[in-house]
């Protein structure tokens, strides 16, 4: 839920997984290193292989990085022979290539659940990984192969954090795939992080509590910072730069206790224009966020005063614990996002999407890069609720971007009920009727006039018959086959609370 100008909340769920049993000793010569990924033949969903390369391209990304290797995600042409390709990269600076071929297969948990990208939908993941290294610089092109496989279990957390509730659930994709990676390359020899330099860096305050001020978490929160900054870099040119470290008071603070202690936060002077607060906290029950179906407040941030909280979590195990970085980094850069005016989508591929999902993204989808673009150039647009909503329309209209569903910031207890912003958004974009209609249809829908709802959310879709959050409060307004009908049409479209809701009323 996002209230504006004042604060902007973020409520995440992660999917993770757990430990491995061997050790493989797979070395990567030095230097740079090229990496291609393919899939594996498969007569499987194809969403479910692209989204599982691409879950693959994120998870190869992070550890690369994180190892300090220089690399480069490569693509082969398809008339290339192998010794060409090799070739080629070799005279381009690389000094090996690695190519990895995987296979997924994706299922649900839940029978009465039948899309796989809903993101609380418990997945179970069967994973199969071939990797060819070849040393570039030699004269024997035929490489070093292994193979590997695993598959979700229930016993995917360390005996001293799992509970019941924990210890019956199921390990999730991406931990299947971190098992995997760790055992298949965490024996590459390491180097330092690259580092990255931007003039326009935004400058941070660091706010950290007594429990995180031993020299291991710190290092975990400069680096959580270092990957934040290497994804704005790479998206927008500009980097998170600490200036400034200062303590928080966290006396016993849990999950329940997060709005308090940002309430707390809010209190506190904050900087001059133009510089974040970053606060963090190790909570005391931070194996609650492994639990199966929990949603969990993690992360609160203030676009109006440019402060965030966040927790500070932990791996579920020994054998993951180095994709710490990788998850705090992300959470830490869905928060920073909010500040730079970014808002929730149900995109599961992207860094914006209040649940996260076992893809792991830390890209901005184009909704939200371009949002975070425009109010980079022009700030004053962040300033009143009306001048936020209408740029929000106009980023709809002109990316070229088609949301799942309309931002949660329309739908606001706060902003429904607000005739200047739907005054302001008249004239807007091409999506303002659109916005406009299911705004007030769902004022009525609030207010339980179902028929008046049923009528202005069908003038929504008369502009734009595609919005999944429309069709989805038409199945909460009409009964019977219209019901059904709407509630498949949100489902298709991708929005997640249609594939678990069978209201009717």
């Amino acid at each position: 839920m996002i209230t504006m100008p004042r604060l902007c909340v973020t409520l995440l769920w992660v999917f993770f997984a757990g430990p491995f049993a061997f050790s493989i000793d797979f070395s990567i010569p030095p230097g740079k290193t090229a990496i291609l990924i393919e899939p594996m033949m498969s007569n499987r969903s194809a969403d479910d292989l692209l989204d599982g390369l691409e879950c693959l391209r994120n998870h190869i990304d992070y550890l690369f990085w994180e190892y300090g290797r220089d690399f480069a995600i490569v693509v082969k042409d398809s008339n290339d022979t192998h010794d060409l390709f090799c070739d080629r990269l070799y005279n381009q600076g690389f000094a090996s290539l690695l190519v990895i071929s995987a296979d997924f297969t994706i299922t649900e948990k839940d029978p009465t659940c039948k899309s796989a990208k809903i993101p609380d939908i418990p997945l179970y993941a069967k994973i199969k990984l071939k990797m060819t290294v070849y040393n570039l610089a030699g004269n024997d092109r035929r490489g070093k192969t292994l193979s590997a496989s695993a598959h979700s279990r229930h016993d995917w957390l360390d005996a001293s954090k799992a509970n019941d509730s924990i210890a019956t659930a199921w390990e999730p994709p991406d931990f299947v795939l971190k098992r995997l990676l760790t055992n298949m390359l965490g024996g590459m020899e390491r180097f330092d992080r690259k580092g990255f330099y931007s003039k326009n860096s935004v400058p941070v305050v660091l706010l950290f509590d007594q429990e995180l001020g031993d020299s291991a978490a710190y290092e975990d929160i400069l680096a959580a910072v270092a990957y934040a900054s290497r994804s704005l870099y790479r998206q927008f040119g500009f980097t998170l730069e600490v200036t400034d470290e200062q303590s928080l008071s966290v006396p016993g603070a849990s999950f329940a206790a997060m709005s308090q202690l940002f309430s707390s936060l809010q209190k506190r002077p904050y900087e001059k224009d133009g510089v974040m607060t970053v606060a963090l906290y190790n909570p005391l029950d931070g194996n609650r966020f492994y639990e199966a179906g929990r949603v969990i407040h993690i992360g609160l941030s203030d676009i109006k005063k440019q402060m965030l909280l966040v927790a500070v979590l932990d791996m579920p195990n020994q054998e993951t614990r180095n994709w710490k970085t990788m998850l705090n980094g992300q959470l830490l850069l869905h928060e920073v996002g909010h500040l730079l005016g970014a808002i929730h989508v149900s995109d599961i591929h992207s860094i914006m999407n209040f649940n996260t999902t076992w893809i792991s993204s830390d890209t901005f989808d184009p909704f939200n890069a371009g949002l975070v673009a425009a109010f980079r150039r022009d700030r004053s647009r962040l300033e009143s609720v009306s001048s936020y909503l209408r740029a929000l329309a106009d980023a709809m209209s002109q990316s070229g971007y088609k949301l799942v569903d309309f931002p949660p910031v329309f739908f606001s207890f706060v902003n429904i009920n607000r005739h200047d912003v739907l005054d302001g958004l008249a004239d807007a974009s091409d999506v303002s009727g659109t916005i406009i209609n299911a705004v007030i249809g769902y004022s009525w829908y609030v207010a339980r006039d179902y028929p008046k709802a049923r009528e202005f959310f069908y003038r929504s879709l008369a502009c734009d018959s595609e919005q999944a959050a429309v069709h989805y409060y038409l199945s909460q307004v009409t009964t019977d086959y219209l019901a059904e009908y709407h509630r498949k049409q949100a489902v298709s479209r991708g929005f997640y609370l249609a594939g678990r809701d069978n209201h009717d009323n």
